[in-house]
């Protein structure tokens, strides 16, 4: 099956455009994947911004996974970049906030602000990563000398974190790793027939082992013979699964 899954609005070409003019402003990138899908969520737009950068790696919502599988990604990406780590912002909000802090203070430079960007897909989490860091005391960057007027910079300490919107890729690796992302939300489900979806989802939880409420696509299919039935339970499943209620496991 090849639908050539695809979303990539014009907004997003405009902000990699905009990441590589800005690229010597930053002195440590981010970049947030999801730990439901550590490989899919690793896109290839961001490879030449991340080129002779300074690159931390943070798998977020790590909760949804378990922790053994998630640590072979954390060492997976410890050997291409200066550092990883998981993280989850519901749970053990006191712990993992001190120990995001102390994370950061760990490659920040010494003699000056660190200015850090936060990247990822849409939906992976980046927006509540940085108002988690920041807390109440923190404030919009006004008055620092050397910083971009025309940027929302934020300070915390001697960091200045800037976010930024959700950015894809124009074409996928392959049909899986779209319907991928459409499952862990960083996609729109209705850029593609529910359909296709449903029957990949079928094809990925199959090759995980994981057990839906029907045998295979096709016994959904003959089950339930309305279309809009169809769509009804195709939902269900879509959100069951970002619920968590089918268990703790990678996509890829």
């Amino acid at each position: 099956m090849n639908k050539q899954i695809q979303w990539f609005p014009g907004h997003m070409q405009k902000t990699l455009r905009q990441f590589l003019l800005l690229k010597k402003e930053f002195n440590l990138i981010i970049l947030m994947l999801d730990a439901r899908a550590p490989k899919s969520s690793f896109i290839e737009s961001f490879s030449q911004l991340l080129k002779d950068k300074k690159v931390i790696v943070c798998l977020n919502k790590s909760d949804f996974v378990p922790s053994d599988e998630i640590k072979k990604w954390e060492n997976y990406y410890k050997k291409i970049f200066l550092d990883a780590f998981a993280i989850s912002l519901k749970e053990n909000k006191s712990n993992n906030y001190q120990k995001l802090l102390s994370f950061l203070k760990k490659h920040q430079k010494k003699d000056s602000y660190t200015k850090v960007i936060i990247i990822g897909i849409p939906n992976v989490g980046k927006s509540s990563f940085l108002n988690f860091l920041l807390t109440k005391k923190s404030a919009k960057v006004q008055n620092i000398a050397g910083v971009t007027k025309d940027l929302n910079w934020y300070q915390k300490e001697k960091f200045l974190f800037l976010d930024t919107p959700g950015v894809l890729v124009p074409k996928f690796d392959s049909d899986l790793q779209g319907v991928k992302l459409i499952l862990i939300g960083a996609i729109k489900i209705n850029i593609v027939p529910l359909e296709t979806v449903i029957e990949l989802m079928f094809e990925i939880f199959k090759a995980k082992n994981i057990l839906l409420p029907f045998a295979s696509f096709l016994d959904f299919q003959n089950k339930i013979k309305e279309e809009k039935e169809q769509t009804k339970f195709s939902l269900k499943l879509i959100s069951d699964y970002q619920k968590g209620k089918f268990g703790k496991f990678i996509l890829d």
